[in-house]
């Protein structure tokens, strides 16, 4: 590795990267927009540029301090910002590959804070508010409704909410082990 460049290893993790109280902040390269919407949904920030070029990407790590996830073994070795290569095929092997980067402790997550299609942040809204996006049964039976800050979509716990959180209960759970 040039001496001008950084490439995360993971023995470089306790002195490069927060600790683990402090939010980690990603940005995943145009191959692993599944891996992005489910470490969203753990409640991490990772932003996803799929049409985005490389100048853009390595100027956004910079400017926001971001990590860039990338598959691209050439781009994590020549890149003047912090990156980590990702391993793996499909999402779970992809996530496996990572989890040296991310908090050890369930208390580092707030599932289901964030927008799983543009990172915004979900907040609470009365469903009156958003009632023209929602179907009449939700707003009679369900009691939290969000709303994300970044693309206006409205969520709420529906019938994949149950498949979402034991896919999240996972994730937390090998980070934990």
């Amino acid at each position: 590795m040039n001496g001008l460049f950084t490439t995360l290893s993971k023995s470089q993790l306790s002195s490069d990267l927060p600790p683990a109280n402090c939010e980690v902040r990603f940005i995943a390269d145009s191959m692993l927009g599944t891996l992005a919407r489910k470490l969203r949904i753990l409640g991490l920030d990772t932003e996803y540029y799929p049409d985005a070029g490389i100048g853009e990407i390595m100027y956004r790590c910079r400017a926001e301090s971001r990590i860039l996830l990338t598959k691209n073994r050439k781009l994590a070795d020549t890149s003047h910002i912090s990156a980590w290569l990702v391993r793996g095929d499909g999402y779970w092997e992809e996530f496996l590959s990572i989890t040296g980067l991310l908090p050890k402790s369930g208390a580092g997550y707030s599932l289901f804070s964030r927008c799983s299609v543009c990172n915004g942040c979900l907040t609470d809204v009365s469903g009156g508010s958003v009632k023209e996006k929602v179907p009449p049964h939700v707003l009679r039976t369900r009691s939290r409704i969000m709303k994300c800050s970044g693309c206006a979509r409205v969520y709420w716990k529906g019938t994949h909410w149950n498949r979402m959180n034991r896919e999240a209960a996972r994730m937390i759970e090998r980070l934990v082990k």
